[in-house]
């Protein structure tokens, strides 16, 4: 009661409140205590929203941190299957962070990029629906965030590339969804470029980025094999990929997974069985993990 009495009128205190009660919610997702997880996320949003209602609406901080937990809360609705609230929770974050980005005249890299990731979120959902229109609609608004939160950043944020890497990358799958190969395989360049920029970046010392780099190469060889261009050397340039990611971080998992969609996408689309054969000479040449193959 004392903490309540002391939280009223302080926009301050209502906002680190929501702050570590969103973080708890965090915590209670991360333990899969979901129930507990709503419910703080909850009490967050209505800390924020307190304390905005005494501020006017127009604190970028207090406004980009709203949409934070509203984005964290659709994340969860969306692990949970529980898509139409995850989707509603998500539009709120997305008219949050814009109303926070007006305050700041669009020059806030930071919100920015969180409106990049809840309209990446959304665009996914859309995916997963099959309203594939709307989920392209969505993600190119995510790509455009992520473009302006990088030319903010001088082009110095490993996050913001990745980010759009990511974006292009689920667009990509869109066009794929669809049909559209040619505007996949455009895409799916794009977002190559972008993962590249991360690992620049990160001067290559994270992992990230190249395991980023390796699936999307692996996405490009299904794009062109729908095009009817398929190949050995993309399926090569992919594994010569794979295998410096091995060569210089050795995650024995990570590399075994890249192997699995690398011949995922082979069966898939149907390989000669020469190429495969090559493919494997070359695995077993450069030693690397066969566990899931």
């Amino acid at each position: 009661e004392a903490l309540s009495l002391k939280t009223r009128g302080n926009p301050t205190i209502l906002n680190n409140l929501g702050f570590t009660l969103t973080m708890l919610g965090v915590v209670y997702k991360e333990l899969g205590r979901y129930r507990d997880a709503i419910k703080t996320f909850g009490e967050a949003i209505e800390s924020y929203k307190e304390a905005l209602g005494l501020v006017g609406w127009r604190d970028s901080i207090i406004l980009n941190n709203l949409g934070n937990t509203q984005s964290e809360l659709g994340s969860l609705y969306e692990e949970l299957g529980r898509l139409e609230e995850a989707k509603r929770a998500l539009e709120e974050a997305i008219e949050l962070y814009k109303k926070a980005l007006e305050l700041s005249e669009w020059r806030d890299a930071i919100a920015l990029n969180n409106l990049g990731t809840a309209q990446y979120l959304l665009g996914g959902i859309h995916r997963k629906q099959e309203n594939y229109l709307e989920a392209g609609e969505i993600l190119r608004e995510a790509i455009d965030s992520y473009r302006k939160a990088i030319e903010l950043t001088k082009g110095a944020s490993m996050v913001a590339w990745s980010n759009l890497g990511s974006a292009q990358s689920l667009l990509g799958d869109v066009y794929m969804d669809l049909a559209k190969y040619k505007d996949a395989f455009r895409t799916y360049k794009e977002a190559l470029n972008s993962f590249k920029q991360a690992y620049i970046v990160v001067e290559k010392r994270y992992y990230y980025p190249l395991f980023r780099i390796c699936l999307t190469k692996i996405k490009i060889c299904d794009a062109l094999c729908m095009l009817g261009r398929c190949g050995l050397d993309d399926y090569w340039f992919a594994l010569e990929s794979i295998a410096e990611f091995h060569s210089k971080f050795r995650i024995s998992e990570y590399t075994s997974f890249l192997l699995y969609m690398l011949f995922e996408s082979i069966r898939k689309n149907k390989l000669p069985r020469n190429y495969v054969r090559l493919l494997m000479r070359r695995i077993v040449m450069l030693n690397l993990p066969l566990t899931h193959l």
